[in-house]
């Protein structure tokens, strides 16, 4: 017996209960070129999800709207953020960045708030000539907690939010012996309590107007493991992981989910011109990784988006880290640094404060 095709194998791997309730038949039209490339491949019947995800890798844009039809999909793949409103703090560069332009991709309307309103627009700018949606800029500095909850009214008094993703974040590396009062409360006020000015700020209208949301806060590996050298970032995301579960169990009830996403290496300038001055040795760092390699955008951007759709409302609760299996070796902070001499700090401290004066003179 020779080869099954492929668009055979989806009716043999499929309970025919299921098959009998959904129209196949403009699938396997549209799948009829790339049969021969399966056939080749296994006789073996495939199960009807492996099929449909098979299908999505090999339709083009065009053919979305026969799948959607084809397998009674709720909305189409590419409206799967349709309409919904969605803020991301620190919004305008790196994962914040990433994160608004794949929901405005998938069709959502953007808010995005920083501290420098030049970044800010030109991030606007880029997402709305690339995907034409609504993008909205803000410039806020999440430590004033009047200002955030100003901020937050302003865009309920036009229609509830749909989303918060908590991305703003500081952070530098130092031997805590040095870090002074002031170093320590420049992080913890932006990612301890700027993070949750802007939760409470947004979900107690949702809760007022009985409106159902989602809250995304980006976290580190850090939060399950303590780092040295980052001490302020690693109690502040702490504190906002025990936020993320307490939250998700008082909030529950008034259908607002609540997860996190703990991302390893995902270089970016921001954060690497203070957790990396200088460059760094991205390949002994790493090393760790079990993947070994750093993580690439889309990853996060997948996970960000598959967390703010209506397609897991279940979940919450729950941190997810997505850093390559780095924090099950033992790695994800940053102990290496013990090697580090006086003289090295001091070259460190001095990178750190060029970067800091550099964003600095963005923001005038």
């Amino acid at each position: 017996m020779g080869p099954v095709p492929l668009t055979s194998k989806l009716c043999v791997g499929t309970d025919m209960a299921v098959a009998g309730l959904i129209n196949i038949a403009p699938l396997i039209e549209l799948l009829a070129p790339i049969d021969i490339i399966f056939t080749a491949v296994s006789n073996a019947p495939l199960p009807l999800p492996l099929f449909v995800a098979i299908a999505l890798s090999f339709i083009n844009d065009k053919a979305e709207s026969e799948l959607n039809l084809a397998f009674a999909l709720p909305v189409p793949i590419s409206s799967l953020l349709k309409n919904k409103r969605i803020l991301i703090t620190g919004g305008g560069t790196g994962l914040g960045k990433e994160m608004a332009s794949h929901f405005a991709e998938y069709g959502a309307d953007i808010y995005i708030c920083g501290r420098r309103d030049n970044v800010l627009q030109d991030t606007a700018e880029e997402i709305k000539e690339k995907f034409k949606v609504n993008v909205h800029t803000q410039t806020l500095d999440i430590r004033a907690s009047k200002d955030v909850d100003d901020y937050v009214q302003n865009i309920f008094d036009e229609g509830p939010l749909d989303g918060l993703v908590n991305n703003a974040a500081g952070n530098f590396i130092s031997p805590t012996k040095d870090l002074s009062h002031k170093g320590f409360d420049a992080i913890a006020n932006i990612v301890f309590h700027g993070t949750f000015y802007m939760t409470h700020s947004v979900g107690k209208r949702w809760i007022e107007q009985g409106v159902k949301g989602s809250i995304i806060n980006i976290l580190t590996t850090w939060i399950w493991t303590g780092s040295p050298y980052v001490v302020p970032s690693a109690m502040s995301k702490s504190g906002i992981h025990a936020m993320t579960q307490s939250l998700a169990a008082e909030w529950g009830k008034y259908g607002i989910k609540i997860n996190g996403i703990a991302p390893g290496p995902f270089p970016t300038k921001g954060a690497w011109d203070r957790l990396m001055p200088g460059g760094g040795d991205q390949k002994s760092y790493t090393s760790t990784v079990p993947l070994g390699r750093v993580g690439e955008m889309s990853e996060l951007q997948n996970l960000a988006t598959f967390l703010m759709s209506d397609g897991c409302d279940y979940l919450t609760g729950q941190t997810i880290g997505l850093d390559g299996g780095q924090y099950l070796t033992g790695g994800g902070t940053f102990s290496q640094l013990d090697a580090l001499s006086d003289d090295d700090w001091n070259n460190m401290r001095e990178l750190i404060r060029s970067a800091n004066n550099k964003d600095k003179a963005d923001r005038s």
